[in-house]
């Protein structure tokens, strides 16, 4: 298939899961199924309203995380524990314990996420997945959240804005050092802030076995960073390309 081609494929496809995601088509499935919205072996609860209908309806048919979760699926080292850097309201962590009996440890970054997230885990019975409320940072600055209209949306900023929640930050290291977790699997979303992992905290993947993550296009200081940028920053830190597409990309440790 030529590159317009699938770039026609791909427009259609986002196209009919904007329209299955709409108010109308999402709010019916909330009214159906009573905001418990079934999302492969596992059910997601949505009754929050940091849930938008567009994500219901994401989740209902399968778009939410949809690369991410084919590549745990398929790939997730399952001998050893899981970092998972970027939580939302638990849908891969609930993936993940799905595929893994390892610990998983969850981290997000909102604070107003973790009454959600710790929901989910307990309404579907699911025992070895930790939840941590942290910005991942490597400076001593302090750090706030400020949350958007959903659980997609919100940033992280060090200025105290209208709204803004102060939130515990730490490193990578820091967090892997203070949970004595030594070798592990690390599942990675986190909006561009990998950038700091990649070029302040490197030594923290000195025991990462396996990465799988959205990497996103940047900034470090002032100068843009591209994802192949940081594609090459891990491969040049021991791992090789296990699979890929687009900014999705899966890591081993060679």
């Amino acid at each position: 298939m030529s590159k317009l081609s699938t770039r026609i494929v791909l427009m259609i496809k986002k196209a009919g899961i904007s329209v299955l995601s709409s108010d109308i088509v999402a709010g019916t499935i909330r009214k159906i199924y009573k905001n418990k919205i079934p999302h492969y072996t596992r059910a997601v609860y949505t009754d929050s309203p940091l849930i938008s209908n567009r994500v219901v309806g994401n989740i209902f048919f399968k778009a939410y995380e949809k690369s991410e979760i084919a590549y745990v699926k398929k790939y997730l080292n399952t001998d050893i524990p899981v970092v998972e850097l970027g939580c939302s309201i638990g849908v891969m962590a609930m993936q993940l314990t799905a595929k893994t009996s390892r610990p998983v440890f969850s981290v997000e970054a909102n604070p107003a996420l973790i009454p959600v997230i710790q929901n989910n885990l307990e309404k579907n019975g699911i025992k070895n997945c930790a939840v941590f409320n942290y910005i991942l940072a490597t400076s001593d600055e302090q750090f706030y959240f400020v949350s958007g209209d959903d659980n997609t949306t919100g940033y992280v900023t060090v200025a105290p804005e209208p709204n803004a929640v102060k939130v515990r930050s730490l490193s990578l290291s820091f967090f892997l050092n203070e949970n004595k977790i030594n070798d592990y699997v690390l599942v990675c979303d986190i909006e561009g802030a990998e950038i700091y992992i990649l070029k302040e905290d490197i030594n923290s993947l000195k025991n990462c076995r396996q990465i799988i993550i959205e990497l996103h296009d940047t900034h470090y200081g002032d100068m843009p960073v591209k994802i192949d940028t940081m594609e090459k920053i891990i491969l040049d830190n021991g791992f090789r390309l296990q699979d890929g597409y687009g900014a999705n990309k899966v890591f081993v440790r060679i």
